[in-house]
């Protein structure tokens, strides 16, 4: 993450439009141990769940499964919203039933919502068809489990499921299991028991329909080292192969398989060595069955990864894994890998605002646009210098620039504001430096005689009464504590505000009134003073210039930050929805959890009005919302959910929420 320095001066140049305006999608943010599979009916390969991230969320104190349906045309991502879906899970066992035309989904874990409680271990099933998800309503199924190993019979018709870890008796610790399941499509058979399955851990299945074989890959229990099994098609045991093969794959500890249908062989990639005296290499591996031996194939390197989503892509003749970690590291990624023939390759996604949170979102109304710059990356590592323009009907167009002048860079928690007397988008970063966009090039603001002290997640709104930007609050790095000074920019000064100050905080939200013709703030997190206890706020102060007035607003949606907001310039009213929600528990102590309520916020009559619209978005802090003048709509954009990010796209039609569905055409073939 670059460091912005006091100063900058940037040189004006011309702009131009990057080709034609993209389509407004998005990508899965970071994860791991989702699953992913390729739909034959549909030509789209299905990725559901996964965990966001390795560490607890420091906001909730828990770790946060995911429970988002995308698809895959082969190039790019379409999140759905189908209103019923399996619970958020990860480790889930997923194939696809060629029969029937469905994905099938069974078992996983997912995380507590309760502080330093056991995950629940699921023992469900769902499928996936026409767009929708439709539990399975079946008469026995295996113990509740996650790591299963799950592949799909062809000529049997029979989803086959192996192994993975439960809950021992006391629900308190885990065991592997080594049972064989049998799934007809209508209900779950046991056909090996646990006592008598091979003792194998970690297990991969896939079938082979070229040779009807139905292949089992791990670990040993006993010895760690890395082992396999073929299923004898008449008497359905599992069998070591003979003669054994000259080499297994080199680690088989969470190792993935899939079926290339273009060489008819099974290819295993990845894994980590489990066995003593043995060290996993840095770089991937894919190895190939030919029936009766493993082959290591010829590949380039790229880094070893583990918990990947991986399927193979029968239309385009490649395996494709998404996400995973790299072995050594931490942080999942949102990376796109595809192996075709010995070659790996990445899909990378530069044309549509991938996941973030704490963006600078903008209203445009003299251009018809909305303005998307920068925010925190999909990471939580660093803050993009993006740009981007949106001329409604979901259309977003990047923006660059040709030699000097370019969007700030490491704008680190942006704050905004559209001057609509002078026609300026105004730009904050670190709450300091101030930047101009005037719809074609960019203004540095240097050496001004005085500006707010830097700071992160403050607010900015443009009063259209006064003329003038107000920033307010933050958190300052270099103290420790949380601001309340309040500043005003008239396109070419700072003054600052020093009487009738709200109470010290950052994250609040903030907008400018037309009834009231004032710019109001509500909630946020802070201190009173630097020796009390952090807050979260709900109250409620409008300015008029010379100061704050505290509003007395009988019922507000309550202890919040990091909500998003905007205005509806006809109704004139503002729309809440969501952030950081918080209560006092009995000990004291403040439960925090990310809100999706939606609320009507009326300056005319001093009221909130919570709103229940029919279907909601998934409970975010600090995303973006703006109105698009284009369809005269508002329109969000992105957040953060706790422990992953968000590129999801709603409009609120003044009912209702609406996703934006990316369409997406049938996967088409590449040369081979």
């Amino acid at each position: 993450m670059s460091v912005l320095t006091p100063k900058r001066v940037f040189l004006v140049v011309v702009v131009f439009l990057l080709g034609a305006a993209s389509a407004f999608a998005n990508n899965p943010s970071p994860r791991y141990l989702a699953r992913m599979v390729f739909d034959e009916s549909t030509g789209n390969i299905v990725l559901f769940g996964g965990r966001a991230d390795i560490n607890v969320d420091g906001a909730t104190g828990v770790i946060h499964s995911i429970d988002e349906t995308w698809l895959l045309n082969g190039t790019r991502w379409s999140q759905r919203f189908p209103a019923v879906r399996p619970e958020a899970r990860a480790s889930h066992g997923m194939i696809y039933d060629s029969k029937r035309a469905r994905v099938v989904l069974f078992g996983g874990f997912t995380d507590s919502s309760v502080i330093n409680a056991l995950p629940v271990f699921h023992n469900d099933t769902w499928s996936y068809k026409d767009g929708q998800w439709t539990i399975l309503d079946t008469a026995t199924a295996p113990k509740p489990r996650y790591d299963a190993a799950m592949a799909y019979d062809s000529d049997r018709d029979r989803i086959v499921l192996f192994g993975g870890i439960a809950y021992t008796a006391d629900n308190k610790t885990t065991e592997n299991l080594f049972d064989t399941w049998e799934f007809d499509g209508t209900n779950w058979t046991e056909v090996i028991s646990n006592a008598n399955g091979p003792k194998l851990e970690k297990g991969t299945l896939e079938y082979d329909p070229s040779r009807k074989q139905m292949l089992l890959v791990g670990i040993n229990s006993d010895t760690s080292a890395a082992a396999m099994f073929i299923r004898n098609p008449e008497t359905g045991a599992w069998v070591a192969p003979s003669p054994a093969p000259e080499k297994l794959p080199t680690c088989t500890n969470e190792g993935m398989m899939a079926y290339q249908k273009h060489q008819k062989k099974i290819a295993f990639v990845g894994g980590i060595c489990s066995a003593a005296n043995t060290t996993t290499p840095a770089s991937d591996e894919v190895w190939e069955w030919d029936g009766g031996n493993w082959v290591k194939a010829t590949t380039n390197s790229v880094d070893r990864v583990t918990g990947a989503a991986f399927t193979y892509d029968p239309t385009n003749f490649r395996m494709v894994m998404f996400g995973g970690v790299t072995y050594g590291s931490t942080f999942p990624r949102s990376t796109v890998q595809m192996y075709l023939n010995g070659t790996w390759s990445f899909n990378l996604i530069t044309y549509r605002p991938r996941p973030r949170s704490i963006s600078a979102f903008q209203t445009d109304t003299a251009r018809g646009a909305m303005w998307l710059f920068g925010g925190l990356n999909e990471y939580g590592t660093g803050y993009s210098g993006d740009f981007w323009r949106n001329d409604g009907s979901n259309q977003w167009t990047p923006i660059t620039v040709e030699g000097g002048g370019a969007p700030p860079t490491g704008c680190i928690t942006p704050a905004s504001a559209f001057d609509s007397t002078r026609s300026r988008f105004v730009l904050t970063c670190y709450g300091s430096e101030i930047f101009e966009w005037d719809g074609a090039t960019w203004k540095a603001f240097a050496d001004l005689s005085k500006e707010p002290a830097s700071r992160r997640f403050s607010s900015m709104a443009y009063d259209e009464k006064l003329k003038k930007v107000i920033l307010f609050g933050g958190y300052d790095d270099s103290t420790g504590n949380f601001r309340q000074d309040t500043w005003t920019w008239d396109g070419t000064t700072w003054a600052e505000v020093k009487n009738q100050r709200p109470p010290h905080r950052s994250l609040t939200s903030m907008w400018y009134d037309p009834n009231l013709q004032k710019v109001v703030i509500y909630g946020g997190v802070g201190r009173p003073n630097a020796d009390s206890k952090a807050i979260r706020y709900q109250d409620m102060w409008s300015f008029d210039g010379n100061g704050w007035t505290q509003l007395n607003v009988t019922t507000t949606p309550g202890p919040r930050l990091g909500a998003q907001v905007a205005m509806n310039p006809v109704t004139k009213k503002l729309l809440l929805f969501g952030g950081l929600r918080a209560e006092q528990n009995e000990d004291n102590t403040t439960k925090q959890w990310y809100d999706s309520d939606t609320w009507e916020w009326n300056g005319a009559a001093n009221t909130w009005t919570k709103l229940e619209p029919a279907t909601t978005p998934d409970p975010r802090e600090n995303g973006v919302m703006a109105w698009d003048p284009v369809r005269q709509m508002i329109t969000m954009f992105g957040g953060f959910k706790g422990g992953y990010y968000l590129a999801d796209v709603w409009t609120w039609n003044g009912t209702n929420w609406v996703p934006y569905l990316a369409p997406l055409s049938r996967s088409r073939a590449t040369s081979r």
